[in-house]
């Protein structure tokens, strides 16, 4: 019996001239799809995202707010970082 006939009959898997044992376990994949988030992580996100969502409206509000006080032109890169091409336009008047 040739190496590698034996190899093969004790379980290794023999290739490129090394060997190994074959495992015995499944692939991961087999066990199903990973789970999808837990509620409380989607709920955490939710609450991050309105939070996040509410700030930008108030920053928006408090920039619409100068620009009507003080002129659209007294506006500095620091008021609008951060606001959409949607509201800069309306700051605007487009």
């Amino acid at each position: 019996m040739s190496c590698l006939h034996r190899a093969r009959s004790m379980g290794h898997h023999v290739g490129c001239g090394n060997s190994y044992p074959r495992s015995k376990t499944t692939p991961v994949a087999a066990h199903g799809p990973r789970p999808g988030p837990t509620p409380s992580k989607t709920v955490k996100t939710e609450v991050l995202a309105v939070a996040v969502e509410q700030k930008s409206e108030a920053k928006f509000k408090a920039t619409q707010a100068k620009a009507r006080r003080d002129g659209v032109e007294t506006l500095t890169q620091k008021d609008i970082e951060g606001l959409s091409l949607e509201q800069i336009k309306q700051l605007r008047g487009y």
